[in-house]
């Protein structure tokens, strides 16, 4: 309409279109046929789903990724991530003199409670305290699965006294959640702070370390953080 060219022409030129199409796309499954086809199966008959399963291979690649670093079974971040993550999180803090809090979080009498009701309802479980931990954190969190029953959060910007709180509201929240099983679930959390405790990763994560085993040794179902003695807390 504009250049005053005929029907015509613009029919030719969808015409031309469509004809490349179909000769790249006869092009591209005849080299995914022949070419890209396992040498083992050479002698097969092609199919015509080799060629969509193939073509499919960067999304399910992709898709692949981005749940690499996650835990199978909770959907929490990995341990292999918590290496990479967590201490370049608290190299950074360190760098800029930014608070940043470790959260070590432990699942009271674990074990006790797979000999009781089953590896099956134990990781129903540990799914349902990886949902209570994020829900009580804040969205800038990260939750990582250190192994078995023990957790990590790396609450960034956060200072020693408001990574308390943020502990206690974890605890409470589990402790409140499990409140009608028959089990009873609670957990017990060591936090220590960047940089009031320390400003690497490895010595941070002693000190949280450290601080959980007193709160098991002092009864369980507690949090203890950095000038803190243990906090005996109470729910309700």
């Amino acid at each position: 309409m504009l250049t005053g060219a005929g029907a015509d022409v613009l029919v030719g030129g969808w015409i031309a279109k469509m004809a490349a199409v179909a000769l790249y796309t006869c092009l591209a499954g005849i080299y995914l046929l022949y070419f890209e086809r396992p040498i083992r199966r050479r002698t097969d008959m092609p199919r015509i789903w080799d060629v969509f399963d193939t073509l499919t291979y960067r999304e399910r690649y992709e898709d692949l990724l981005a749940r690499t670093g996650c835990d199978a079974l909770t959907g929490a971040l990995d341990r292999h991530s918590l290496e990479a993550h967590g201490r370049r999180a608290v190299d950074h803090a360190a760098a800029a003199g930014r608070s940043l809090a470790l959260l070590l979080i432990d699942i009271d009498h674990f074990k006790a409670y797979n000999d009781r009701f089953g590896h099956a309802a134990g990781d129903k479980m540990l799914k349902r305290i990886v949902l209570d931990i994020m829900a009580a954190a804040r969205m800038s969190d990260l939750t990582y699965c250190f192994g078995g029953e023990e957790f990590v959060v790396i609450a960034d910007g956060i200072n020693a006294d408001d990574a308390l709180t943020l502990g206690e509201r974890m605890r409470r929240r589990i402790a409140d959640s499990h409140a009608g099983d028959a089990s009873g679930v609670t957990v017990s959390i060591g936090i220590a702070s960047c940089a009031r405790d320390a400003t690497d990763y490895d010595t941070l994560f002693e000190i949280a370390d450290k601080r959980l085993y007193e709160a098991k040794a002092a009864g369980r179902n507690r949090v203890i953080g950095a000038g803190k003695s243990v906090r005996l807390v109470q729910n309700g």
